[in-house]
């Protein structure tokens, strides 16, 4: 597909747990499915924010928006929290992920080298390839595989910050 975007789950959290860690962010009347959400350029400075069973999930078009450990360790406050990045153009995949506030793992590979490694193997890993090429296909085989969610759906709606 060609995604340039990063995705955050946060499970046992609100809304307002997620957009505290955005103060220059304000919640708009604006609605958008995950699909524009993650491809379409116009959505480029705003975050999309959605409560979806125990989890919220978060979607912005900058690449790196939620590729922060203390994010991810802080939002697992509670449980589970996961960043994923999928930048296609550098061919850059690679997940930041904590359980109940610590940090668990981080893998990031770009162009099929690993470039930033933290942990050890995560059991929602088990979906993915080893092996190169780690793509977005593999990205999304394990953040489903935490959020137990196909949240990637035309009908599904987030509100829109910027």
């Amino acid at each position: 597909m060609g995604y340039h975007a990063s995705f955050l789950a946060a499970e046992n959290v609100e809304l307002g747990d997620v957009s505290r860690w955005f103060p220059d962010y304000s919640k708009t009347n604006e609605t958008i499915d995950p699909f524009t959400a993650a491809t379409e350029s116009g959505f480029e400075h705003g975050i999309a924010l959605a409560k979806r069973g125990a989890f919220v999930i978060g979607i912005a078009h900058d690449y790196e928006r939620f590729l922060e450990p203390d994010l991810v360790e802080s939002l697992s406050r509670k449980g589970r929290a996961i960043t994923v990045v999928l930048h296609s153009v550098s061919d850059t995949y690679g997940f930041c992920f904590a359980r109940f506030g610590a940090l668990c793992r981080v893998l990031i590979r770009s162009e099929g080298e690993v470039v930033q490694e933290v942990g050890d193997p995560i059991e929602e890993e088990a979906n993915a390839d080893p092996d190169f090429p780690y793509d977005e296909d593999q990205m999304f085989a394990i953040l489903r595989s935490v959020i137990e969610d196909d949240f990637f759906t035309p009908d599904a709606i987030f509100d829109v910050y910027r």
